[in-house]
């Protein structure tokens, strides 16, 4: 028997949609700009504001502004504090609205019914990322306990201290971290001793090499079938 931890945004649900939509409400002439580039500025400027929340050089309502002035600067758009807030929270009200994919919910109904023990770790705003996981029904297949958010915890991914934490709630069997982000999800939790699964289309010649890559979910629980 193995034991499922999985990270949480792009990972069980993918918030490229909810971006694009908040462009295109907020910034309807960004409409014809690639919108896949525009989110990968998105996703770098996410991580580097975030680190700098986590050193407390900035707060979490700045952040959220900083990283998209950032992101559409990066195309040569500037735009005020103000329409950073009003394109925030349409970003959220999106992400808010998102539910998770058929090949989601097959993933997880199967890890369910093989009685696999599972759970979350996610960075993020306490508030934020609960209500997310409230939204998208997680707690049909995750048991409270099993979910840690950082800012709750107190330490983010990579750190080792969180992927501990929720090993003291685990079986003690092999652990796989199952998560997008290389340096995060896939140093941090290999560093903890776990074996890993990224989930992701790109290719990294980074070491530590993950112990599996897939592409999708249809890929994972596949895979998954094979490691049980």
């Amino acid at each position: 028997m193995i034991n499922l931890i999985f990270d949480l945004d792009n990972t069980l649900y993918f918030r490229e949609s909810a971006f694009a939509n908040a462009i295109r409400d907020v910034f309807p002439d960004l409409t014809q700009s690639n919108v896949g580039t525009l989110f990968e500025h998105f996703e770098h400027f996410s991580a580097v504001y975030f680190e700098h929340h986590e050193q407390q050089l900035i707060d979490f309502t700045t952040m959220r502004l900083l990283r998209i002035q950032a992101t559409l600067r990066a195309e040569g758009v500037k735009i005020s504090d103000n329409d950073a807030a009003i394109w925030q929270h349409a970003y959220e009200q999106h992400q808010y609205s998102l539910t998770l994919s058929e090949d989601t919910v097959a993933l997880l109904d199967w890890c369910k019914s093989q009685n696999i023990p599972r759970g979350i770790i996610t960075n993020g705003n306490t508030a934020h990322q609960t209500q997310k996981i409230k939204n998208l029904k997680l707690g049909r297949w995750f048991d409270e306990n099993r979910i840690i958010v950082s800012e709750a915890f107190g330490v983010a991914k990579p750190n080792r201290e969180i992927f501990d934490c929720m090993h003291t709630k685990l079986p003690d069997q092999t652990t796989y971290y199952i998560g997008d982000d290389y340096e995060k999800d896939i140093i941090g939790a290999h560093n903890a001793g776990w074996r890993t699964i990224w989930l992701s289309t790109k290719t990294s010649h980074q070491q530590p090499q993950p112990d599996y890559h897939v592409a999708n979910h249809l890929e994972l629980l596949a895979l998954l079938k094979t490691l049980k």
